[in-house]
């Protein structure tokens, strides 16, 4: 398990541009603090996930060949 962790976090990935940080730090804060419903909606509406399948799948390609 320490092996597969360890190789995750070593891998060189492409670093985040600090404008790039700054605008999806800028997002979350701009977040709603309402429970509504609407308000709900518009920030998971708002919340850019574009980049998550790529995500996922250099972790699951990791992962599997780790084994």
């Amino acid at each position: 398990m320490g092996i597969v962790i360890f190789s995750f976090f070593s891998q060189k990935r492409a670093p985040v541009t600090p404008e790039k940080a700054s605008t999806e730090i800028r997002q979350i804060q701009t977040q709603s603090q309402s429970d509504d419903v609407e308000a709900i909606e518009k920030d998971i509406n708002d919340t850019d996930l574009s980049e998550i399948d790529r995500e996922i799948s250099a972790i699951e390609k990791e992962l599997n060949a780790s084994y």
